[in-house]
């Protein structure tokens, strides 16, 4: 994990894309096997965009499997500041943050789910909102 500000080399960039990749492909195999394709959805949690955007340097990486983005933080600001910044946060691996859960007095979690199309499925975003 680089320190705060530290830049990672290509060599060091590709083999976490590759680990990231070899994750994914393990727990589609394992979904496949098990014949769970209900719950295929399935993708990467991060505490915030830069860890993604440090470690992958996720602005030019695509995943090699559709995935949901579930990214946490803490900002400030009032509801409708937090959804405008929810709906501009950019791509990882080529795909969107399905959740972005942040903590304010109470906690509060925006996202692209609808419980009324996928009922307890977690979408994969392809566009912002």
């Amino acid at each position: 994990m680089p320190v705060s500000g530290q830049t990672l080399s290509s060599s060091q960039i590709n083999a976490n894309r590759a680990v990231v990749d070899g994750f994914l492909n393990k727990l589609a195999t394992r979904i496949s096997q098990a014949n769970l394709s209900s719950i295929a959805n399935f993708g990467l949690y991060g505490a915030q965009f830069y860890d993604f955007g440090d470690l992958l340097d996720s602005s030019s990486w695509t995943s090699s499997r559709q995935i949901v983005i579930w990214l946490a933080a803490t900002q400030g600001g009032t509801c409708s500041e937090i959804e405008n910044a929810f709906c501009s946060l950019p791509s990882i691996g080529g795909y969107y943050p399905a959740i972005w859960q942040y903590s304010q007095n109470p906690d509060y979690d925006l996202s692209n789910y609808d419980s009324g199309i996928n009922l307890g499925v977690w979408p994969v975003v392809t566009s912002p909102c």
